[in-house]
């Protein structure tokens, strides 16, 4: 057997193991099983645990773990990072996400949570200026409505896009005035309609808002190409 082959069969087998009362395994019993070496198994569970899909511990055997969203982007996003994606299917794919768990995240917002949106459009508007400060404040408000969405592969997924714009973000320090302002306009109208759960206006909100963040995406590309092309040429 293969070692692709026995990390699917490992997995699916210790996934539905995982649903049955009191079934544990252990290395000695999986490598029993697939007829296979406990050191093929070892290396199976160790990514398995790398990956956050299970837990391992001395004489407890192996437990599979909850999935964690915030693992799963993790790996998403180093996938999106090593490949030669095009930067506009990935504004695509975040815009379309995030607009399909509005619609979920606009009914589970709670006080708490609402709360500490409600206090990022303040911030935003108070360091206008400092377009780095407003860009991590962005971020951190589509995060806190991303991750209260309760679906967690959407969640996942939708983290991972973020993640890898605000990586994109984190290479500049400047960009253009008026789309770091309209960042911030648009923000404070969507957490506004989220106050008063319209989800029509939300949307249209939101959609402002992506608009804008996918032109400094944009225009943070074009600078980082065109400063790579003069060193080249240097």
């Amino acid at each position: 057997m293969d070692e692709e082959s026995l990390f699917r069969d490992i997995h699916r087998h210790l996934l539905r193991r995982a649903k049955e009362a009191d079934a544990v395994d252990t290395e000695a019993t999986l490598a029993e099983r697939f007829n296979v070496s406990r050191y093929r198994v070892r290396r199976v569970l160790d990514k398995l645990a790398q990956l956050g899909v299970v837990a391992r511990a001395q004489k407890r055997g192996v437990t599979v773990l909850p999935p964690d969203p915030k693992l799963m982007a993790e790996n998403i996003e180093e996938q999106i990072s090593a490949s030669s994606v095009d930067v506009r299917e990935l504004l695509e794919a975040r815009e379309r996400t995030e607009g399909d768990l509005l619609a979920l995240s606009i009914r589970r917002l709670t006080p708490v949570l609402f709360g500490r949106l409600e206090e990022k459009v303040p911030q935003m508007q108070n360091c206008v200026e400092f377009h780095a400060a407003v860009l991590k404040l962005h971020a951190a408000l589509h995060r806190e409505i991303i991750e209260s969405c309760g679906n967690r592969i959407l969640t996942a997924y939708a983290l991972a896009l973020l993640g890898f714009i605000e990586k994109l973000f984190a290479e500049q320090a400047h960009f253009d005035h008026e789309l770091v302002s309209r960042l911030v306009s648009g923000n404070a109208r969507l957490v506004a309609a989220l106050k008063v759960e319209d989800i029509a206006a939300a949307r249209e909100s939101l959609k402002e808002v992506l608009e804008a963040e996918a032109e400094a995406v944009l225009e943070a590309e074009r600078r980082l190409a065109a400063e790579e092309a003069g060193a080249a040429s240097s």
